[in-house]
Protein backbone atom coordinates (compact mmCIF):
# COMPACT_ATOMS: atom_id res chain seq x y z
CA UNK A 1 0.00 0.00 0.00
CA UNK A 2 2.78 2.55 -0.29
CA UNK A 3 1.94 4.76 -2.61
CA UNK A 4 -1.34 3.91 -3.09
CA UNK A 5 -4.44 5.78 -1.55
CA UNK A 6 -5.90 3.90 0.92
CA UNK A 7 -9.07 4.20 1.12
CA UNK A 8 -11.30 2.36 3.62
CA UNK A 9 -14.92 0.71 2.72
CA UNK A 10 -18.21 1.87 4.36
CA UNK A 11 -17.42 -1.22 7.00
CA UNK A 12 -13.98 -0.16 7.73
CA UNK A 13 -14.68 3.20 8.21
CA UNK A 14 -17.91 2.54 10.44
CA UNK A 15 -15.61 0.03 12.57
CA UNK A 16 -13.07 2.94 12.73
CA UNK A 17 -15.63 5.25 14.06
CA UNK A 18 -16.87 2.83 16.92
CA UNK A 19 -13.02 2.14 18.23
CA UNK A 20 -12.52 5.94 18.54
CA UNK A 21 -15.85 6.56 19.80
CA UNK A 22 -15.25 4.01 22.55
CA UNK A 23 -12.32 5.32 23.33
CA UNK A 24 -13.30 8.45 23.86
CA UNK A 25 -16.24 6.81 26.23
CA UNK A 26 -13.16 5.43 28.06
CA UNK A 27 -11.43 8.49 28.62
CA UNK A 28 -14.74 10.25 29.61
CA UNK A 29 -15.84 7.31 32.15
CA UNK A 30 -12.50 7.38 33.76
CA UNK A 31 -12.39 11.05 34.38
CA UNK A 32 -15.95 10.61 35.74
CA UNK A 33 -14.17 7.70 38.18
CA UNK A 34 -11.55 10.13 39.29
CA UNK A 35 -14.11 13.18 39.72
CA UNK A 36 -16.56 10.65 41.66
CA UNK A 37 -13.95 9.73 44.10
CA UNK A 38 -12.75 13.38 44.37
CA UNK A 39 -16.08 14.20 46.04
CA UNK A 40 -16.19 11.08 48.23
CA UNK A 41 -13.14 12.24 49.97
CA UNK A 42 -14.31 15.67 50.25
CA UNK A 43 -17.80 14.32 51.51
CA UNK A 44 -15.13 12.11 54.24
CA UNK A 45 -13.66 15.32 54.92
CA UNK A 46 -16.98 17.29 56.12
CA UNK A 47 -18.12 14.62 57.79
CA UNK A 48 -14.96 14.29 59.74
CA UNK A 49 -15.13 17.63 60.37
CA UNK A 50 -18.70 17.62 61.65
CA UNK A 51 -18.15 14.81 63.92
CA UNK A 52 -14.81 16.81 65.47
CA UNK A 53 -17.32 19.73 65.71
CA UNK A 54 -19.97 17.68 67.51
CA UNK A 55 -17.70 15.22 69.78
CA UNK A 56 -16.57 18.77 70.86
CA UNK A 57 -19.87 19.94 71.85
CA UNK A 58 -20.91 17.27 73.47
CA UNK A 59 -17.85 17.05 75.60
CA UNK A 60 -18.41 21.35 76.18
CA UNK A 61 -22.42 20.10 77.18
CA UNK A 62 -21.69 17.46 78.95
CA UNK A 63 -19.21 19.48 81.64
CA UNK A 64 -21.60 22.07 81.68
CA UNK A 65 -25.13 19.68 82.66
CA UNK A 66 -22.74 18.57 85.67
CA UNK A 67 -23.15 21.88 87.11
CA UNK A 68 -26.74 22.25 86.70
CA UNK A 69 -28.47 18.85 87.83
CA UNK A 70 -32.28 18.42 87.62
CA UNK A 71 -34.86 20.52 89.90
CA UNK A 72 -34.09 21.68 93.37
CA UNK A 73 -30.28 20.02 92.85
CA UNK A 74 -31.66 16.54 92.48
CA UNK A 75 -32.66 14.22 89.16
CA UNK A 76 -36.07 14.93 88.54
CA UNK A 77 -38.26 11.74 88.76
CA UNK A 78 -39.88 10.35 86.02
CA UNK A 79 -39.63 10.85 82.56
CA UNK A 80 -36.46 12.00 81.38
CA UNK A 81 -35.64 15.40 79.91
CA UNK A 82 -35.75 16.26 75.97
CA UNK A 83 -32.45 17.45 76.60
CA UNK A 84 -30.89 14.21 78.37
CA UNK A 85 -32.91 12.34 75.58
CA UNK A 86 -30.91 14.22 72.82
CA UNK A 87 -27.40 14.09 74.60
CA UNK A 88 -27.68 10.40 75.21
CA UNK A 89 -28.90 9.96 71.28
CA UNK A 90 -25.36 12.36 70.26
CA UNK A 91 -23.06 9.86 72.47
CA UNK A 92 -24.74 6.75 71.26
CA UNK A 93 -24.22 8.39 67.44
CA UNK A 94 -20.82 9.41 67.93
CA UNK A 95 -19.77 5.94 69.44
CA UNK A 96 -21.10 4.74 66.56
CA UNK A 97 -19.54 7.10 64.11
CA UNK A 98 -16.19 6.42 65.91
CA UNK A 99 -16.47 2.52 65.78
CA UNK A 100 -17.30 2.77 61.91
CA UNK A 101 -14.39 4.83 61.48
CA UNK A 102 -11.87 3.21 63.51
CA UNK A 103 -13.13 -0.53 61.20
CA UNK A 104 -12.32 1.50 58.08
CA UNK A 105 -8.71 2.37 58.79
Amino acid sequence: MLGKNSQLNGAQAHKQLLIAESEMHRVLLIQDGQAIVAEVRELGDKTAQIYHTVSHAVGTVSALTSFFPGKNGEESEGKPSFFKKLMHGVKVGTSIWQSFKNGRE
